[in-house]
């Protein structure tokens, strides 16, 4: 018997080491986990704190900021409830008065007057451009027309030269009448008239040359040359009418005063 209980002893003996590894195992387990868990309570605890008195400071911020506006809403409300309303100036009355009048009870007159008015405008920024823009094509028309007309009747005799006193005629009194380059036709016209020479066409070259004279006396070359033509115009004129006696030269000898004369010389000749 005491065999047996010692062996069982033994057994028991044996056993106990593992049963001992296996309880310390157990009780590190539930250290760390009470360890984990104590962390994630501390944790959570801190950024508790955090969230709050982040929410505390923002709090105290937004009443800090609305404070003085809410203050001085109140203070304005009071004043505005206080004073009392400022009555408008006799200019803004006026104002007022003229544009319900202009755009209220008189619309369609101001837009048709207000149309008017920037056409006008329109007009007053145009004219001068197109006239300057007219005189500019008339000069050069005329000088291309007056340069033509004399090379294509440089004789100035017959039919050429009426066709081409057409032509300057023509642009004179339809085409470019009140233009810068009337002055250069009534010129050219009068020269033609000048060169062609006989009295009927000096008489002509005379009237336009009096016409420059008047017309554009203002321009110094047209006014010098339109004087110095009428001058020598006139002297042609008179020439024509009133020719002068011819040169007799040879003529004295067969004169019978010129006879007479010979015959008395060669008789003093004679006697002496």
């Amino acid at each position: 018997m005491a065999k047996k209980r010692e062996k069982k002893t033994n057994k028991n003996s044996k056993k106990s080491p593992a049963k001992k590894s296996t309880s310390k195992k157990s009780t590190q387990k539930k250290s760390t986990q009470k360890k984990s868990t104590a962390k994630k309570s501390t944790t959570r605890k801190s950024t508790q704190k955090k969230s709050t008195s982040r929410a505390r400071k923002t709090a105290a911020s937004k009443s800090t900021k609305t404070a003085p506006a809410t203050a001085k809403k109140a203070s304005k409300a009071k004043t505005e409830v206080a004073s009392p309303p400022l009555e408008e100036s006799i200019w803004e009355k006026r104002l007022n008065e003229l544009s319900q009048y202009l755009f209220q009870k008189h619309r369609e007159k101001t837009l048709i007057v207000s149309t008017f008015l920037l056409c006008s405008i329109g007009l007053a920024l145009y004219l001068p451009y197109a006239h300057e823009r007219w005189n500019r094509e008339a000069m050069l028309a005329v000088q291309k027309e007056v340069f033509t007309a004399s090379d294509e009747a440089d004789s100035f005799v017959g039919e050429d030269f009426t066709e081409a006193e057409k032509k300057l005629e023509r642009l004179q009194t339809k085409t470019y009448q009140g233009s810068i380059a009337e002055p250069l036709l009534l010129q050219a016209r009068a020269y033609r008239y000048y060169q062609h020479g006989t009295l009927e066409d000096l008489r002509k070259a005379k009237a336009l040359y009096q016409k420059l004279k008047e017309n554009f006396g203002d321009i110094p070359t047209y006014s010098l040359e339109a004087e110095k033509k009428l001058a020598t115009i006139e002297k042609e004129i008179q020439t024509l009418l009133h020719p002068p006696a011819p040169k007799t030269m040879g003529v004295l000898k067969y004169a019978p005063k010129g006879k007479e004369n010979l015959k008395k010389k060669e008789g003093a000749k004679e006697k002496a």
